[in-house]
């Protein structure tokens, strides 16, 4: 009961000069409040329509962050820099339409090996080893993850940090028409 008088006697206190002002003042204090508020939402609204929050909800996570900030405007793919894009070819895992994040790490014309010891490499350099989502499969089936293939014009290779990372090792480059921007950690 006392928190609610010491709220009702603060209400009153900051009131006070807004009950006691002349016309003239309140409307111009409620102009500069209208002024604010519009401030305001115009900001978020232009921050929203160029930026957006990213997190990463899953129990088995694909990057090192959890959170994002998501920059719609810069859509120039950038090798090593995290992307946003919208997933087509990932389902039933990752159902079409679901907006990803990973670390883009193959761009058009380089070399992408996959070996049968499950070693990952771009243009000769090996940047992941292993294709756990893989453990129990007949080794038959296996081997179409197998091959080496050149990226063509359009198309880039995503990966994600964590060893269970599902990225394009298991389905294949993503195309430049799905990458929706490029994101930033922010922890």
């Amino acid at each position: 009961m006392a928190l609610a008088n010491k709220l009702v006697s603060w209400c009153k206190r900051l009131a006070h000069p807004l009950l006691t002002s002349s016309e003239h003042d309140r409307l111009r204090w409620a102009g500069c409040v209208a002024a604010g508020a519009a401030i305001v939402v115009s900001s978020f609204a232009w921050f929203y329509s160029n930026f957006s929050i990213a997190w990463d909800r899953q129990t088995m996570r694909c990057l090192d962050v959890r959170f994002l900030l998501v920059d719609k405007r810069d859509q120039h793919p950038e090798r090593d820099a995290i992307v946003t894009y919208i997933s087509r070819q990932a389902a039933p895992i990752i159902k079409n339409g679901t907006v990803v994040g990973k670390y883009l790490r193959g761009m058009p014309g380089d070399t992408v090996e996959i070996r049968p010891d499950e070693t990952i490499l771009i243009n000769g350099v090996e940047v992941a080893k292993g294709m756990p989502h893989l453990a129990g499969i007949a080794q038959a089936d296996k081997a179409k993850f197998f091959g080496r293939r050149v990226l063509s014009n359009n198309e880039y290779w995503v990966m994600g940090t964590e060893p269970m990372s599902f990225d394009s090792r298991y389905w294949g480059p993503i195309h430049r028409e799905q990458i929706l921007g490029k994101a930033y950690a922010l922890f």
